[in-house]
């Protein structure tokens, strides 16, 4: 069976959504450079983008020097990615605490009321033969003597809504897949797991610095958590 331990943080992204749904790119791009301009140290990009160009196209990104982070700003949302690099492997919620810090920042200073927010954390793990590990993981016995007696490739997507705080209901989406990783055979198991606040409350919803901060503490706990249901331990 397949262990929570098994798996590595691949990609952290965590958004902020405006409720306006025109934030500017250009403050947010500002407020970004006058804060952190040691972390983004790397390569800026900002493009002016044509009309009819949908409001989630960023047309700001900045990243840093090692290319582990990158901030993505569009009219519809503010974007902050953590990407694992050789050695890198923190505490999700070591990650996800600096990004409430500048996701508050950018929006008080931006002037923008932060109407939703969701983050999405990619994990992978290494297993031989993960077609049939998954199939055996989540299947029943007349189904691995039938039809998945074999499988090469495997796929599970779940969604379910429920509370992740008083008064904080959450989508929770969870894809589990097989992954060839370059190879022409499946190698790996990857859990793609996005919890986000609902779309309908964007604009009744303000989440200041301790809402986000809270949200984001709570989601730490709540993906690992989601993972050991979904894999759990042996004892």
């Amino acid at each position: 069976m397949i262990s929570p331990a098994q798996f590595e943080t691949q990609r952290v992204l965590a958004s902020g959504y405006a409720a306006s749904q025109e934030f500017s790119p250009q403050r947010g791009l500002t407020a970004a450079l006058r804060n952190w301009a040691d972390v983004y140290g790397g390569e800026v990009t900002s493009l002016p983008l044509p009309s009819g160009i949908p409001q989630e196209v960023p047309s700001v990104l900045l990243s840093s020097r090692n290319e582990e982070e990158r901030l993505e700003i569009s009219r519809a949302r503010v974007n902050l990615l953590w990407f694992s690099r050789a050695g890198s492997a923190p505490i999700l919620g070591t990650i996800l605490a600096p990004f409430g810090e500048r996701l508050a920042t950018i929006f008080e200073e931006c002037e923008e009321q932060l109407g939703r927010l969701a983050v999405i954390v990619s994990r992978q793990a290494s297993i031989a033969q993960p077609g049939i590990e998954l199939a055996r993981q989540f299947c029943r016995d007349q189904f691995l003597e039938g039809p998945l007696n074999r499988p090469e490739g495997f796929e599970l997507h779940a969604h379910k809504t429920f509370q992740l705080m008083p008064d904080l209901t959450v989508n929770s989406w969870i894809r589990i897949r097989t992954a060839k990783g370059g190879s022409p055979e499946y190698s790996y198991v990857t859990v793609q797991q996005d919890i986000n606040t609902l779309a309908t409350e964007l604009q009744t919803r303000q989440f200041g610095r301790a809402q986000i901060a809270a949200t984001f503490q709570a989601v730490s706990r709540e993906v690992d958590a989601i993972l050991g249901m979904y894999f759990p331990s042996e004892e």
